[in-house]
């Protein structure tokens, strides 16, 4: 199996963050509910070549991705649903539709294969995402193991709100799917985040996306709890975690991620009394460091590895400089993260439950959140 080894890397990266990677790559090599270990190795494969692929450049460019028809540049034998799945919630997520879900569907990809296949391109995503901020070679894709899906199905899937069923955050699960939210999260937490609960039908790809934001950025049984944040906390604070996070967010176009971190934002603005101005997450302008310790240079490393790589060795650099390795490593994971959590939310069509709806009534509003929301809907 090709492995994962930063042992000669020319930074250091922290070892839970290897190990987080070496994970992802095995588990991305064995075979799941619905596909192959070969097919989950083809999936990867075709995450990375959807970035090359022209029709999704015309559609991403294009006032609505329908108007765009054509065939992908496609480099594996997956069938052509898959296809067409792959590379929009790769290129293009914050435009994703449930009546684009249905035609998946209908054309023969099943629901839980293509949560499947969501888990499997955003744990790809997740990790190049993360080389590419650091300045290290994507690393060679894992050797397929050998055997049969397992076409497991947990119980209890509900329609709850989502485009596809999830398993309900109720405490007190029961069965093997007990730990799929984590001790942390069914222990006394009356609420799961909707977005943690995305990939749920197909358990082990929230385990090991878990595993993943863990090592990243902070457990994912706590997001959104500002006040349990400081311990997990590194190179960055939180101001400049939540500034990287919303940002990433929102050139994705993610309405659910941009609207929760940027009130997570705003909120500890306010207990920090830091007077962090909040356009930072959405204006093309540089608004300088916008009350953020080094958040100029934070923004520009995100707008560089988001929509101009050529800027990446100079941003790099810069951030480095002011963060010294563990910064820049720390900002890398943390976008890379949020490159998952975003296509997560809308490759699964994550909404707003009431009260976060209420609660963030303000910083939609402030910032034009629901612009995102309104193009999605747009596209049905």
């Amino acid at each position: 199996m090709s492995e994962i080894n930063y042992s000669t890397a020319p930074i250091r990266i922290r070892p839970e963050i290897e190990r987080a990677n070496q994970d992802a790559w095995k588990h991305i090599a064995g075979p799941g509910s619905w596909w192959t270990g070969a097919e989950r190795v083809a999936i990867a494969a075709e995450t990375r070549a959807a970035l090359d692929c022209a029709l999704c450049k015309k559609r991403k460019a294009a006032l609505s991705a329908n108007m765009m028809q054509g065939n992908h540049d496609s480099i594996s034998d997956l069938p052509a649903p898959a296809i067409e799945a792959i590379h929009r919630i790769r290129t293009d997520s914050g435009r994703l539709s449930e009546s684009w879900i249905k035609g998946l569907i209908a054309a023969g990809l099943s629901e839980g294969a293509y949560v499947e296949l969501a888990g499997v391109l955003i744990a790809t995503t997740v990790v190049d995402s993360f080389h590419r901020g650091v300045g290290l070679p994507l690393a060679p894709l894992p050797k397929p193991i050998e055997g049969k899906p397992s076409f497991y199905v947990p119980e209890g899937l509900e329609y709850e709100g989502a485009w596809v069923r999830t398993i309900p955050a109720a405490a007190g699960l029961a069965g093997p799917d007990e730990d799929v939210y984590f001790p942390e999260m069914t222990r006394g937490t009356p609420h799961v985040p909707f977005v943690n609960r995305g990939l749920s039908q197909v358990p082990e790809e929230i385990r090991n996306f878990a595993r993943m934001v863990k090592a990243n950025y902070i457990p994912l049984g706590i997001v959104g709890d500002v006040a349990k944040y400081p311990q997990y906390l590194r190179a960055l604070d939180t101001l400049q975690t939540e500034l990287v996070a919303s940002r990433v967010s929102a050139l994705n176009g993610c309405f659910y991620c941009t609207t929760a971190h940027s009130m997570i934002l705003r909120v500890e603005d306010k207990q920090k009394n830091a007077g962090v101005n909040m356009q930072a997450v959405v204006s093309d302008v540089d608004l300088g460091d916008a009350g953020v310790k080094h958040g100029s240079a934070l923004v520009k490393f995100v707008n560089a590895l988001k929509t101009d790589w050529d800027k990446l060795p100079e941003t790099r650099k810069e951030l480095r400089g002011k963060l010294g390795d563990e910064g820049l490593v720390d900002a890398a994971a943390a976008a890379a993260t949020f490159e998952g959590f975003n296509r997560i939310a809308d490759s699964a069509g994550i909404q707003l439950d009431p009260v976060m709806a209420e609660f963030t009534g303000g910083i939609r509003e402030l910032l034009g959140l629901d612009r995102f929301n309104a193009r999605t809907r747009a596209e049905q």
